[in-house]
């Protein structure tokens, strides 16, 4: 019975040390932040109205774009 308690108790250690283990190569996904974005804005508790859209380019280049598509402004 001590033989089978030891033998158990072994057993539970391994399959806790095992499962808990990490891969060292669990590295998250690039997340790139280039490319069209664009949504409403307002003031204060007011119901958003105005509109953004901006152009993120690689090299952190922003450019603002107005509503007919037009840049209107840039900056990094």
């Amino acid at each position: 019975m001590k033989i089978l308690k030891s033998l158990s108790m072994a057993l539970l250690l391994t399959l806790v040390f095992v499962a808990c283990s990490k891969d060292k190569n669990d590295t998250p996904p690039a997340f790139s932040i280039e490319g069209k974005w664009f949504g409403k804005i307002g003031a204060g508790a007011a119901i958003p109205s105005g509109q953004y859209a901006l152009n993120i380019k690689s090299g952190g280049v922003v450019e603002r774009v107005n509503s007919i598509g037009n840049v209107t402004a840039t900056g990094t």
